[in-house]
């Protein structure tokens, strides 16, 4: 890759954020069912459904760190035998989780990239015998914290208030079925949850909103990642809280989807 093709990069990325919005905000969209309105609706549903809302009628998301979904997945949440999840929503977690460490990179990738390039045609010339030995010095790994504008220091505050947050959402989450082999479903009570029916979508969207703060607004990709982080977790949010509506008659009536006073 050119020096110059960081912008291409960041153009195809943009492109393929829209692709992927779009379809969630024609769902959310009231389409007359004559235009096909609900058959989108159903279709994404459908498609973006697991777990409960995937054996109830239509009906969270792809997000964050690989590593902690698999440790949750593995020691917090305690899944049904019959959870399912539709493999069109499989993909677009593929898809997720390669797109969105790139956005969030790609004011910097031309720059690794032509660095690499460097290092790789010294290499070539002088052989490994003639190349430096790698020195880290222990005070240049503080650098990047001094270095750090009012920007990153608000972001990283916000990200770390949505990811405790979150955490402690998907603790409770987990605390409801104490046994993988029972489809028994409990409300969820405590943090959050007194407001709003999905709390660790909120939380997400707070964690991506300080991930967009401390990149100070110049990244355009990330404009976008973070456009489909709110749609998609939004729409996941309703289609849940109509299940829980669905499934208790005493589900508290005063609680949101996903936003306060808001939806």
């Amino acid at each position: 890759m050119e020096p110059g093709d960081g912008p291409t990069l960041q153009t195809l990325l943009c492109l393929a954020w829209v692709a992927a919005t779009f379809p969630i905000v024609a769902a959310a969209l009231p389409i007359p069912a004559a235009a096909g309105g609900r058959l989108v609706h159903r279709l994404l549903a459908s498609f973006s459904s697991r777990g409960k809302t995937a054996r109830s009628s239509p009906s969270s998301s792809p997000t964050k760190a690989v590593l902690r979904r698999l440790y949750e997945t593995e020691h917090v949440f305690h899944y049904s035998p019959s959870a399912r999840m539709h493999i069109v929503g499989y993909l677009t977690g593929l898809f997720y989780y390669v797109a969105a460490p790139l956005s969030l990179a790609s004011s910097c990738i031309p720059e690794a990239m032509q660095y690499l390039r460097g290092q790789v045609a010294e290499f070539i010339v002088k052989g490994r015998a003639r190349m430096p030995d790698l020195v880290i010095d222990s005070s240049s790994l503080l650098m990047p914290l001094v270095k750090m504008g009012w920007c990153q220091w608000i972001g990283a505050v916000i990200f770390i208030w949505g990811s405790l947050h979150q955490i402690r959402c998907h603790s409770i989450l987990g605390s409801l079925r104490k046994h993988r082999d029972s489809d028994e479903y409990v409300i969820p009570c405590g943090d959050w949850f007194d407001r709003v029916s999905c709390p660790h979508y909120l939380a997400e969207q707070v964690i991506y909103f300080g991930m967009l703060v401390a990149s100070g607004g110049s990244d355009i990709p990330v404009w976008f990642l973070f456009l489909f982080v709110i749609t998609n977790l939004s729409f996941a949010a309703v289609e849940t809280h109509k299940w829980y509506l669905q499934k208790f008659e005493d589900y508290p009536r005063y609680r949101y989807a996903i936003i306060p006073f808001v939806c």
